[in-house]
This record gives structure tokens, C-alpha cells and sequence, in this order.
């Protein structure tokens, strides 16, 4: 989701099949899910603090020095939610450097979304900085696409996992449009998981982005959705993207692992 190559109705009968949970005793095993995961990567590290671990401190304290606005903000997110401060858990100033790429306007990439909505987080975790974050804000409602959701860019088409974090970026910092929340709706299929857009089949990461991002709101989460995420888990322990895949994947484990504590960003 941080590359930029990287989201009014349901069916009367859909409505019924679904069930609606906030009860979030996860039938599937995040600590052998957490197992699986290293301690190299910001998404590993926040899922084994969504368990209540610490880790990764040696990972967090190198150096990110470059200009890319959503390496800094996944690290800051990691860092807190690790237990870490992000301005000086490293010999450079992440929360300071993120600060360095703010226009006036918006955050980064003036053609990005996604690092807005992600700044947003990053600072609410950091604690900092107020300015920014209503900047960020007011430029994410600016750019919201007709059909209620968010590509990751200006002009692209949306997609439910940038729509799911611009829910969690503006509930936040306020209220996400009611008009966001139907177009996540409209992303959930049959099965009770979410797709990359509407009319897709649902997939796991989609799934446990919507799931955290509903979380984010204190909207209720179809129980559906929650028991396609939990049934793509792996004997092993790791969680497939997609139900016909044969292997898990380290990023959907994650992801899942944070929704099916839930928990949502910042954590």
C-alpha cells in the first residue's frame, strides 16, 4: 500500500448473511501467526505490537535518509507502536524530517494521496503536529472521488485499502464522510471479505484494511468479513492474500494480525 503501484447498498440478501460483531476473540492463532514474522519490517514490527511485543529496535534505529514521505511515516507508526520514540530512536529525526517535506499544503508527493493519509497517522502517533494534520486533512477531502472513496493518487480511480486508511486518517482528525463508508460497502462480495474495488473478489489484505479502518470509525464490523480473514489462515500459521493461494504472505499476516486484534493505526 505505500507504493505508489499499491483502496450504498448491499443486497437485501447479503444484509441478512452477514451478521454484525465487534467481538474480536479471533478464532484464528495470531500469536503462531506473529511466529512467522521477522523483525525487519515496519509491518512485522506493528503486528507484534498489535500482540503487546516489543520488537524490531535494531531494525528502527537505522537510518532512513531519502525523500519519500511514506518510508518516514510507516517508521514513526512502528516506532510508537513498538514503544519507541521516533524522533530519537534513530541517530536521524524521523518525526522531523516528515515535517521537512510538508509544502504548506499537503505532505510529499503533491501527485500522492496515500502519504497524506499516512502522515495524518504518523503524526497523531507521534503526538505531533497540528498544523499538518488539518492540512493533510482538508487535502484528502479535496481529492475524494465521487464514488465516496480514495485512489492513491490524485485521479486515480478508488480502491477500498487507501479508502479504509482515508476512513482511519480522517476519523481520527475528525469525521470520515458517510459517503466513504458506502463505497467500503459496496466492496464486500458474497464471500463476507472485502475486494481491492467493488466487483472484485475479495482478497486478504483488502479484507483486514477495511476491518481496521472500520475499527478507526467505532463502526461495527460484519462478522463475515472477520471470519473470511480468519479462515485464509495457514496450519502453519501465516495468511493467504487469497483464498486459492497455496503459501502465505508476510505482508497479509501482518495486516491480518493487526485487524483481528483489533486494532487499527496508529496503534
Amino acid at each position: 500500500m505505500f507504493n505508489k503501484k499499491i483502496l450504498l447498498t448491499i443486497s437485501a440478501g447479503l444484509i441478512v448473511a452477514i451478521l454484525v460483531t465487534t467481538n474480536f476473540a479471533a478464532a484464528a492463532d495470531l500469536n503462531q501467526a506473529v511466529s512467522t514474522l521477522g523483525q525487519d519490517d515496519e509491518w512485522s514490527i506493528m503486528a507484534h505490537a498489535a500482540l503487546g511485543q516489543s520488537a524490531g529496535q535494531s531494525f528502527l534505529a537505522q537510518p532512513i535518509n531519502d525523500n519519500t514521505a511514506t518510508d518516514y511515516e510507516k517508521r514513526i507508526l512502528a516506532a510508537v507502536a513498538a514503544g519507541f520514540n521516533p524522533a530519537t530512536v534513530s541517530s536521524e529525526n524521523f518525526v522531523a524530517k516528515l515535517k521537512s517535506m510538508f509544502d504548506g499544503n499537503q505532505l510529499g508527493d503533491p501527485e500522492l494521496i496515500n502519504d497524506d493519509i499516512f502522515g495524518i497517522l504518523a503524526f497523531q502517533a507521534a503526538g505531533d503536529d497540528s498544523n499538518i494534520i488539518a492540512a493533510a486533512r482538508q487535502f484528502i477531502l479535496n481529492h475524494q472521488n465521487s464514488d465516496g472513496g480514495w485512489g492513491f493518487a490524485v485521479g486515480q480511480t478508488s480502491d477500498s485499502n487507501t479508502t479504509a486508511m482515508a476512513v482511519a486518517a480522517l476519523s481520527i482528525s475528525g469525521s470520515a464522510p458517510s459517503s466513504a463508508f458506502a463505497y467500503l460497502q459496496q466492496s464486500q462480495d458474497s464471500s463476507g471479505g472485502y475486494g481491492f474495488a467493488p466487483g472484485q473478489p475479495a482478497d486478504g489484505a483488502s479484507t483486514a484494511w477495511v476491518i481496521s479502518g472500520l475499527i478507526s470509525a467505532d463502526q461495527s464490523v460484519p462478522a463475515g468479513a472477520k471470519n473470511f480473514l480468519e479462515n485464509l489462515q495457514l496450519p502453519a500459521g501465516s495468511f493467504k492474500w487469497h483464498p486459492a493461494d497455496a503459501a502465505g504472505s508476510p505482508l497479509v499476516t501482518a495486516y491480518a494480525v493487526i485487524a483481528l486484534s483489533g486494532r487499527s493505526l496508529p496503534l
